[in-house]
């Protein structure tokens, strides 16, 4: 058998080279596709809560209502910017619509937020008389009256060069009582229990359902 020449041997240093620029390799590739997924993973969305609801104007009369309603929303931190357009808040009794209103477009940064909107009802016609009688007993008998308030909106997510997310937007805040200071006061503020648990940021979180839907 013809031994082999030593002098054909690759030498030690090329084997070192070459494996460390291997291990390289790998490492470069490993962290191009981390990246690659993370260009493609949809950011962490916020939360919506209801801090604060009030009612201005509130009169009855036939079958028409007229009412100011003063909506303060509560957005937690998100991990990226949201920008919400075309948005609608819509306050119900029941599950009749009363009145609703565009706000202008929402901007949520990484920062606790909160923003104000104003849903207005003036003489609006209700058709159904029973829904007149039910809010009118409500305000005239306990001095209460419970609305539901909906934030509705197309929604996406451009910032920091983070590629755009379409989503639809839904916050339903439900049975949120109303109390006017006499049977016949025109002007009501939300009625809250405070839970000393929980701080109020999380009660406004609480009081509403909230999700995101990606298309």
């Amino acid at each position: 058998m013809e031994a082999t020449d030593p002098s054909n041997r690759p030498p030690l240093l090329v084997w070192v080279v070459g494996g460390a620029f291997m291990v390289i390799l790998v490492l470069v590739v490993s962290i191009l596709l981390v990246v690659r997924l993370y260009d493609y993973t949809a950011p962490t969305k916020p939360g919506f809560g209801l801090s604060s609801l009030s009612v201005s104007s509130f009169n009855i009369s036939g079958s028409q209502i007229t009412a100011v309603w003063e909506v303060d929303f509560f957005s937690t931190k998100a991990s990226d910017c949201w920008y919400y357009d075309d948005a609608v808040v819509s306050i119900f009794y029941q599950d009749r619509l009363l009145s609703e209103t565009h706000p202008p477009r929402i901007n949520v940064s990484k920062e606790t937020e909160s923003f104000t909107t104003y849903v207005v009802a003036l003489a609006k016609g209700i058709e159904d008389p029973r829904v007149v009688n039910d809010i009118a007993s409500d305000w005239s008998v306990s001095g209460i009256v419970a609305f539901t308030v909906r934030l509705f909106g197309a929604a996406y997510v451009k910032c920091h060069d983070f590629h755009v997310v379409d989503n639809v937007l839904n916050v339903t805040c439900t049975d949120i009582k109303v109390g006017f200071s006499n049977r016949s006061s025109s002007h009501g503020t939300m009625v809250v229990q405070h839970s000393p648990n929980i701080t109020r940021d999380e009660e406004a979180v609480n009081r509403c359902s909230s999700w995101v839907e990606y298309y």
